[in-house]
């Protein structure tokens, strides 16, 4: 008999902190920083639409969606010279994202995962090289195809 007691104490416990464990990341940090840098330095790097010259650049980006970034050397004229590349810096769940998700299995609907305090990014360094003998492009051949 001593061990039910103990077993139906921790379920209402646990019943009684699944409340508490729903909605945790409207309290956790929605802004992370992410460090971005390029060789060469002098590089133009658009972030989420926004323009920068030269690298390093610091930001504080919001956890609720991804980063897109874009990177290219201009010439003279501001013009793209060589290889442009694109980068993303994609977003998981968090420890409060994933207190969230348990929490939410027993109440409905989960409104912690809405916030960005419930996601992280995977990475907070971004290092981009254009260097042109260092490429992303796969050439394809007629026999490939």
């Amino acid at each position: 008999m001593k061990g039910f007691r103990k077993w139906h104490l921790a379920a209402w416990l646990g019943v009684l902190l699944l409340p508490v464990l729903s909605g945790c990341s409207f309290f956790a940090p929605a802004v992370e920083n992410i460090r971005i840098e390029t060789e060469p330095r002098e590089a133009i790097v658009i972030i989420n639409g926004i323009k920068y010259v030269g690298t390093p650049v610091v930001l504080p980006m919001s956890c609720k969606h991804d980063v897109l970034i874009e990177a290219y050397v201009a010439d003279k004229d501001g013009m793209p010279r060589g290889f442009r590349r694109n980068y993303v810096v994609r977003r998981t769940l968090s420890a409060c994202g994933v207190l969230d998700t348990l929490g939410t299995i027993a109440l409905l609907p989960g409104f912690g995962l809405l916030s960005g305090g419930a996601y992280t990014f995977y990475e907070h360094d971004v290092k981009i090289d254009l260097d042109d003998r260092d490429t992303n492009v796969r050439y394809v051949l007629e026999e490939d195809i």
